[in-house]
């Protein structure tokens, strides 16, 4: 394909060719993995050979990172970089309220399955408004993140295949967001948020 033969700098998403790695590498071209998949430590790509073969890496978070540097068998750039950051264009924080409203988790419901119920009843006994939603688009994602005055981050089904690994690799994403719109946070003890700092826990 010429239009990526133009190119100064290629970055693979979750999946990737190692014939057109090899090519493009052959061609001069730099050529990253943005390793966003959900299981790091299972996945065949990830511990074949051609692994080894990209300039750098993109993480998700610290934890993320120090996984993948145990994959890799030479040395290399591992660059950490949130995902799905909505609020790039760094709109102001939603107004704190005197009294606070709703609670919600911004993502699947299946996530919170095995705790669901003690959740609503909770906030239900204080009158406040439980919102669970799972937007699709950007402007959805900050749609549902406007209507909260306190955020979860948690993944407490335990019978989700990927649970393990979301809890080391993935929730830190909903942290960011949270905190870019200035939205107070109770998340469940996660490696993936120890850049957060220790409160975080």
């Amino acid at each position: 394909n010429e239009t990526i033969l133009s190119k100064k700098c290629v970055i693979f998403v979750r999946f990737f060719d190692p014939a057109l790695v090899s090519i493009l590498k052959s061609k001069g071209i730099k050529v990253g993995f943005d390793v966003n998949i959900p299981n790091i430590k299972t996945d065949k790509s990830i511990n074949s050979d051609s692994f080894n073969d990209f300039n750098f890496y993109i993480a998700n978070n610290s934890n993320h990172k120090s996984e993948i540097i145990k994959k890799l068998k030479k040395e290399s750039k591992v660059f950490v970089i949130p995902h799905h950051h909505v609020n790039f264009n760094q709109d102001p924080p939603n107004v704190q309220k005197e009294t606070i409203e709703s609670i919600g988790f911004i993502g699947l419901k299946s996530f919170l399955s095995d705790n669901i119920s003690d959740i609503e009843k909770f906030c239900n006994e204080r009158s406040l408004n439980f919102i669970c939603e799972h937007p699709g688009t950007r402007e959805e994602c900050i749609g549902s993140l406007r209507k909260l005055d306190i955020a979860i981050a948690c993944a407490l089904n335990k019978s989700d295949t990927n649970y393990q690994e979301c809890i080391e690799n993935k929730p830190n994403i909903k942290i960011c967001n949270y905190q870019s719109f200035g939205i107070p946070t109770i998340s469940t003890p996660h490696k993936s948020v120890s850049e957060f700092g220790d409160d975080s826990y």
